[in-house]
């Protein structure tokens, strides 16, 4: 039986005398427990340290006391971009030293080739026009290393560990090959916390928002479930879950509903591109959110919510006043809602629907005309439950704001017909337009009967029902 063993010691920038010094240490101390108790140590271990230039002082001496000690090799890290600084011209003077001091005291190397994170990256390989960057889901901005889905990336990659290996290779020197392939360190694989945190962009999180890594992407899944699965997954729901990229690359054309829940932050480009769709005529429903771009800029969003430079947000507990009973007769109908919040300093010619009883000049939620669109924002309770366990009692509060503004809506003739996902008022009773059909779930323990545009049905406790609809599908 055979046991490997690989240790690393490190000494920084350790002034020579206390390197020396610490050596003798060590080297007394292994050989003083290696004659108490240690036993004879099998043939085949290798221990590997981390490292020895030719360029400290006293090299010789290092090599020699590691080697007394037991050590196998000696780890180097070969900086690709020290070596390469013009494409296929490499200078190998600095590793050839330190291997012919490694020979010299017939100790092996364990180089580690350290290609692909920025710091050890050539300026040749950032500039190349076609290299890709890393770039992160949740911001969607670049970082300053390149992706690992970067076929010109692994094109400089391959081609300098060809000639590394054709270099270094017949000399017999290797123990074994360290590759640190990407990241900000050569161990980290993916940006994780930045090496130089003010040089690029970096946390961590996931980094495949490249084009190329999308692109990926959409590959599997297509060869996973054998198709577009968005198509799929369109012929059983009447809407859409979209992200910023969809947005910037136009998922809202031909959309006319617009759903935007708690978000804090939003790219320049998406509420750019959100901005001008709802001024060609989309729906834009926000709720609880108020999201500023990546420079802390609300000036989009202000624009089409109506915050202005005085607007104030008022604090307190109150019960809810409907300003608009018939635009919102869900929400009327209901008993001793209480808010905590609203805002005042809003733009003239938002129309107030939501309110605080003891600050009526507050709006919880209004409605805003923006060019051929409109805009519904909404900042009440966010708690989808029937009702609390305590004084205050949401019950489902955002949902039937979003029935009674669509129903709002469409009496003004800006929708054609009613998304029918949201027409149902019974509670645990949920109905879906697809491509065949109408289907309603039932979650509730007892027969529902469902009224919906064009009929009726019944449905039996805790079942799936599908009403054939010829109507045509909602956008």
């Amino acid at each position: 039986m055979t046991s490997q063993f690989v240790g690393s010691i490190y000494f920084f920038e350790m002034p020579v005398h206390k390197k020396e010094s610490l050596l003798a240490a060590l080297f007394a101390t292994l050989v003083l427990f290696s004659a108490a108790v240690l036993p004879a140590l099998p043939q085949a271990m290798e221990i590997t340290v981390n490292s020895v230039s030719h360029k400290d002082k006293s090299p010789n001496l290092h090599l020699k006391l590691y080697k007394q000690m037991g050590v196998t090799s000696i780890q180097t890290y070969i900086y690709w971009n020290a070596i390469e600084k013009e494409p296929g011209v490499i200078d190998w003077a600095k590793y050839d030293a330190d291997v012919a001091l490694l020979k010299k005291q017939g100790l092996k190397w364990v180089p580690f080739l350290i290609v692909g994170p920025w710091y050890v990256t050539p300026e040749f390989v950032r500039e190349d026009k076609d290299i890709v960057m890393f770039r992160c889901l949740e911001h969607h901005r670049d970082s300053s290393i390149p992706s690992i889905w970067c076929p010109r990336l692994r094109e400089y990659v391959q081609a300098f560990l060809q000639k590394f290996l054709e270099h270094y290779s017949p000399q017999g020197i290797f123990e074994s090959i360290n590759l640190g392939i990407s990241g900000d360190y050569g161990e980290a694989i993916y940006p994780a916390i930045g090496n130089w945190p003010t040089k690029y962009h970096s946390h961590p999180g996931f980094w495949c928002g490249d084009a190329l890594a999308a692109a990926d992407f959409r590959r599997a899944m297509s060869e996973l479930y054998q198709g577009d699965i968005a198509a799929e997954v369109r012929r059983l729901v009447d809407y859409d879950f979209c992200d910023e990229r969809m947005v910037q690359e136009g998922a809202l054309k031909g959309k006319l509903i617009l759903i935007v829940i708690g978000a804090d932050i939003l790219e320049s480009q998406t509420l750019a591109k959100i901005q001008t769709w709802v001024s060609d005529g989309g729906l834009l429903f926000v709720l609880d959110c108020r999201p500023a771009d990546w420079d802390g800029n609300t000036t989009i969003t202000d624009g089409l919510e109506g915050f202005t430079s005085g607007s104030e947000e008022v604090h307190g507990i109150s019960e809810l006043a409907v300003r608009e009973p018939k635009r919102l007769p869900l929400i009327a109908a209901l008993q001793a809602i209480f808010v905590n919040r609203a805002f005042t300093g809003l733009a003239p010619d938002i129309e107030p629907l939501l309110a605080m009883q003891f600050a009526p000049e507050g709006s919880v939620a209004w409605s805003r005309v923006q060019g051929g669109g409109k805009i519904y924002a909404y900042f009440g309770p966010m708690d989808l439950k029937k009702k609390e366990d305590s004084w205050m009692e949401s019950y489902q509060l955002p949902s039937l704001f979003l029935k009674d503004s669509l129903q709002d809506s469409f009496n003004e003739g800006r929708l054609k017909k009613m998304p029918l996902s949201l027409i149902s008022n019974l509670q645990e009773v949920y109905l879906v337009e697809t491509m065949d059909g109408l289907f309603a779930l039932n979650m509730s323990p007892v027969t529902q009967k469902v009224r919906y545009p064009g009929g009726s049905f019944e449905i039996g406790a805790e079942s799936i029902k599908v009403i054939e609809n010829k109507q045509q599908r909602f956008p």
